[in-house]
């Protein structure tokens, strides 16, 4: 406080009770301070209450109305001091204290007045803090004036309110509150039995308060107090007694908890160890004495951390006096079961009480371990032993080591020169061979508890197999060569798991051929997957020869395919040459004549000096890297004779060439390369590898008459190897050309690029120059300008060979030709040195080059080919070729690559025929075809006037066959094999006025099968197939036997007996291909046909 509180003139309060807590405090700092409260209050000091002074003078003062009741130090005429009046706890108040009920009942209170009365003093008792009538009161007339007062009957806890008055002085109500604690009863016990005697430890429960235990019903002291008691040891039923208090509330009654002692059962005789061999029948035996006994065994096996009670339903556990269990027999003894080490026991029990039997040990003579593998192999030769282990050595009386010689049957080793130590604990085998295979088991006779026992190691199988001395090694051996020059060494397989040494065993590898081996003695030996090694095989890899040289004379030797070839002087061929590699030097001048070809594995190197191939030869190679040549070469290229506005499609052979430097003299605008379209290039423009190129005729050549052959000369380095073609768009024509120094086979190129070609080639060529003279009304009257045309069926001409030297493509792209290949789809262009041909026969493979003027031979692939070429001329010099073909594997429908689109070249005349829409300068159809099949002809002509269709030639089995022409026009149905048919016509296309037939309209028709005609087979038998239906129909005689086999010789259909003219097999299990038809005639012919299916 720091200033005076006054409640006594500044407020309308009546008496208040003004209580300082515990630890609460008044502070009348910094001094002179005053606390005045109202008349009639009190004030109440808690324990742990203080006032506290600052000066701790008379001016600190607490005043109840007018009256100073006490000052700091007591001056001043205080009643108290501060410290008197917190030692009194207060002034002008009633204490009250209140002792316990126990149940129910009248409670008495302790009242005083604080400070002590000085006259008689009215105690009241009420129920509330204010209001109401006492309840009880007494007035207390003998000093110090304090009483009791006695509160009405109560079952609870209840609160009261005390006042005192003294005089006219009353203290305010005084809060007393009066505890009713409930009396306690044992809710329940817990006795306790034990076996034998000792220490017992009973339970009880009190519904409140403490237990106490006693020995007694009643009197004597607590023994213990607590739920549980444990009693002294006793060796006899002892009862004990107990009792609750709560707050001085305690039970009426003790309760009796009896501690019981029962009886141990007795065992007379212990379960004894037993020593037996595994496998055995094994007996623990217990002995007791006591009524109503029962037998629990246990078992603890050395792993285990306790012991574990048996059921009575486990495996090889039995009671031979079952019920009574005091006998345990275990079978299999040793087992994962009951190991050795094994500890039993029994638990003897009677009613009450049960005791534990000593631990008996089962002890197990037994095979711990047989040395080896379960299945091992050995090489022959080698030595391998067997080591049998036992649980304990010192309990062997005998070994015996045995060998299966069949399923069951057992023999005894006994030691010999193979075997030692038959009847000690290991077992060698000296040398094993096939022989000493099989089984090993060792047989040990052990003592025991009882007689001697005995244990085989049945449960340990040992397996050896030793295996056949490995054969010495078989070799085949590829030596050297030009291309590879190192050689292959290939050992022949024994087992598909053996591997290989080729250095006398240094190192082993998995496969059988060893390559990449140069000139030397190699070793040879075989190890198989056990690490056994056979005898050495020692084999010689021999160098390469040396090169032959041209120095004037060959030194060693002439060339061949596995030696190189050196030019140090000119020379000059009189025929093919084939070499390894080609070297020139020394300044030589090297000319591989016309029709010659050269031949080189590897590479062609011209160091000093010159190569040059004349005008139809050949550089053929067969290594594929582009890089591979070094130095340039001269190749030369002659074409047929030209006139000024002639065009040849080009190809360079070599590098670095351009247009200018292949044709100098040509008019600078008359170069052309194909891009979609005719664009003219510089003469400067690179001839690109594998590109083709339009390059008209030299301006000194004359416009007509007088035409010249054009010598074009290219020289560099001679392309090699593989050359692709990016990403050409596909559906358009594209100007490629033969990129090597030799001629490559069209077949082969449209195959390897049969994903993107269409499969048809389109070869340039000028058969007649323009002239006045030629008849006709026109200045240049039937020049005829043309695509030669080749594809898998065959080639067609674009004039009679007989009047200007019009040649049929023979299926060689010649060196340095050009030539329009159509795309199908967009991708890429191959060329490689697989499709690279040599000259051949005086060179006729490079020598169908359009624009020459020399010979070819017409040729055709190994695919059944049967063709009719038809001409369509007139008597001015107009002339068209159409080719038809009967092919192995073809359809009637469009196929790449055996059809041919015309390409109407010719700008008088087109000669083709109908299919599907399309115009075929070639078409072809299947081999196997009905005698009515018929084919349309078209042509168109800027030409009104007389004209002819004639058989130019043919082959296969269309040579035996009348060829007829109808004309629907004039209804005419004309022989072509007796001679042409002529007609006239207007300008403009006819696709629907002629049909070629192979048999008279007017006739019987019927199948044709074409080997039937060309083996001259009188029985008429037709073979045809349609929608996957196989039909064979003899019209002269019956079918006896039909088989069909695959191409492979695996039978698909086999019919006996047939007895028909005509038989029908249905649809074959079978993916298209070619199908053998053997057929047998009741008449005994027998013969073969070949059908595609």
């Amino acid at each position: 406080m720091n200033q005076t509180l006054n409640l006594y003139n500044s407020c309308s309060l009546g008496p208040i009770q003004f209580i300082i807590r515990n630890n609460a405090s008044v502070d009348f700092s910094p001094g002179n301070e005053r606390l005045v409260l109202p008349e009639g209050s009190s004030i109440i000091v808690e324990t742990g209450g203080s006032l506290i002074g600052g000066s701790c003078n008379a001016s600190e003062r607490i005043y109840i109305g007018a009256e100073l009741i006490a000052s700091c130090n007591g001056g001043a005429g205080a009643d108290y001091t501060f410290n008197q009046l917190v030692l009194n706890g207060g002034f002008n108040y009633v204490k009250a204290t209140s002792n316990p009920v126990c149940g129910s009942g009248t409670a008495f209170i302790n009242v005083s007045k604080i400070p002590t009365p000085t006259a008689a003093t009215t105690y009241n008792l009420y129920t509330t803090a204010t209001g109401g009538s006492a309840v009880s009161s007494i007035v207390s007339t003998t000093s110090p004036y304090s009483t009791t007062l006695i509160t009405p009957t109560i079952t609870s806890t209840t609160t009261y309110y005390v006042s005192a008055t003294t005089g006219s002085i009353t203290t305010p109500r005084r809060e007393v509150v009066v505890i009713v604690n409930p009396i306690p009863t044992i809710t329940s016990t817990t006795p306790s039995s034990i076996c034998g005697g000792g220490i017992v430890t009973l339970g009880a429960t009190t519904s409140v308060g403490t237990i106490n235990w006693y020995s007694a019903v009643s009197g004597g002291t607590s023994l213990g107090t607590g739920t549980t008691f444990s009693t002294p040891s006793i060796s006899n039923s002892t009862t004990y007694y107990v009792a609750a208090t709560n707050a001085g509330c305690t039970t009426p009654s003790r309760t009796a908890v009896t501690a019981t002692v029962n009886p141990f059962p007795v065992i007379i005789s212990q379960p004894v160890s037993q020593l037996d061999c595994e496998g055995n029948l094994v007996n623990f035996k217990v002995v007791a004495s006591g009524s109503g006994l029962t037998y629990s065994w246990q078992y603890k096996k050395p792993t285990d951390a306790s012991f574990i009670t048996l059921t009575g339903n486990e495996n090889n556990t039995s009671y031979p006096f079952s019920p009574v269990l005091n006998e345990i027999q275990i079978a299999n003894a040793g087992s994962a079961q009951y190991p050795n080490g094994t500890q039993f026991r029994v638990v003897v029990s009677n009613a009450n009480c049960n005791i534990t039997s000593n631990i008996a040990t089962l002890t197990i003579n037994e095979i711990t371990n047989v040395t080896g593998g379960t299945n091992v192999t050995q090489c022959f030769g080698t030595n391998y032993s067997y080591t049998v282990t036992t649980s304990y050595p010192a309990n062997v009386v005998s070994y015996r080591w045995k060998k299966s010689v069949t399923s069951g049957v057992w023999d005894e080793i006994s030691d010999s020169a193979i075997y030692s130590g038959a009847t000690t604990a290991t077992l060698s085998i000296i040398g094993g061979t096939p022989a000493e295979s099989g089984e090993y088991r060792a047989y040990i006779t052990f003592k025991s508890s009882g007689t001697d026992c005995s244990v085989a190691s049945t449960t340990r199988p040992r397996k050896i197999t030793f295996l056949p001395q490995l054969t010495t090694p078989q070799v085949t051996i590829k030596q050297p060569t030009c291309l590879l020059n190192t050689g292959i060494i290939t050992v022949t397989v024994q087992n598909a798991t053996d591997v290989y040494s080729f250095d006398n065993g240094l190192s082993f590898q998995i496969s059988n051929e060893k390559s990449g081996l140069t000139a030397g003695s190699y070793n040879i030996i075989i190890k198989n997957t056990e690490g056994c090694v056979s005898s050495v095989t020692t084999c010689q890899i021999i160098a390469v020869g040396l090169p032959s040289i041209w120095n004037g004379t060959w030194v060693n030797g002439l060339p061949d395919a596995n030696r190189g070839v050196v030019f140090e002087q000119d020379f000059n061929s009189i025929n093919d040459i084939e070499a390894c590699s080609c070297q020139v030097k020394n300044g030589a001048d090297v000319i591989i004549n016309g029709d010659h070809t050269l031949k080189i594995t590897n590479a062609v190197d011209v160091i000093s000096g010159t190569l040059t191939f004349e005008n139809n030869a050949s550089l053929v190679q067969v290594n594929e890297s582009p890089t591979i040549n070094s130095g340039s070469i001269i190749y030369k290229r002659k074409t047929s004779p030209l006139n000024r506005y002639d065009f040849t499609y080009w190809s360079s052979p070599v590098a670095g060439m351009t247009l200018g430097k292949l044709s100098p003299s040509t008019f600078y605008d008359k170069y052309f390369n194909y891009n979609n379209g005719w664009v003219s290039v510089p003469r400067e423009t690179p001839m690109n590898k594998a590109e083709g190129y339009s390059v008209r005729a030299p301006q000194t050549t004359a416009i007509s008459g007088n035409p010249l052959p054009f010598l074009a000369t290219f020289e560099g380095v001679p392309h090699n190897g593989l050359v692709i073609l990016t990403s050409l768009a596909g559906n358009q024509a594209h100007l490629l050309g033969n990129p090597y120094p030799s001629a490559i086979d069209a077949d082969v190129f449209i195959d390897l690029n049969s994903n993107v070609l269409e499969g048809t080639l389109y070869f340039w060529t000028h058969n007649s120059p323009p002239s006045s003279a030629t008849p006709g009304d026109k200045k240049y009257n039937y020049t005829t300008v043309d695509y030669a045309t080749y594809n898998r069926t065959g080639g067609i001409v674009t004039a009679k060979a007989a009047t200007s030297g019009g040649l049929p493509p023979t299926g060689n792209i010649a060196a340095g030709q050009g030539f329009f290949a159509p795309l199908k789809a967009t991708g890429n262009v191959v060329f490689n040195n697989t499709m690279r041909i040599s000259g051949g026969t005086s060179g006729k493979d490079n020598s169908q080059f359009f624009k020459l003027g020399t010979n070819s031979k017409m040729t055709t692939s190994g695919a059944e080919k049967n063709r009719i070429w038809l001409n369509l001329t007139n008597n001015q010099g107009a002339f068209k070729q159409t080719l038809i073909g009967y092919i192995t594997g073809v359809t009637n429908d469009y196929d790449g690559g055996f059809d041919a689109v015309t390409y109407d070249g010719n700008q008088y005349v087109d000669f083709y025929s109908v299919n599907q829409t399309k115009n075929l300068s070639i078409q072809a159809r299947a081999l196997l075809f009905v005698i009515k099949d018929s084919v349309v002809l078209g042509y168109k002509s800027t030409i009104k006037g007389e004209f002819q269709i004639s058989i130019d030639h043919t082959d296969g089995s269309l040579s035996t066959l009348d060829i007829f022409l109808e004309d629907k026009e004039l209804k005419i149905q004309h022989n072509l094999k007796k001679k042409a048919y002529a007609f006239t016509t207007e300008e403009g296309v006819f696709n629907n006025r002629f049909i070629l037939r192979y048999t008279d309209k007017n006739k019987i028709e019927g199948n044709l099968n074409l080997d039937a005609l060309e083996e001259g087979i009188e029985a008429a038998v037709i073979i045809s197939v349609k929608d996957r239906i196989i039909t064979i129909n003899s019209e002269l005689t019956t079918l006896e036997n039909l088989v069909l086999y695959d191409i492979n010789g695996r039978k698909l259909f086999q019919k006996n007996k047939v007895n028909k003219k005509v038989f029908v097999i249905p649809e074959l299990i079978s993916s298209n291909q070619i199908i053998m038809v053997d057929v047998l005639l009741s008449n005994g012919k027998k013969f073969s046909r070949k059908i595609v299916y």
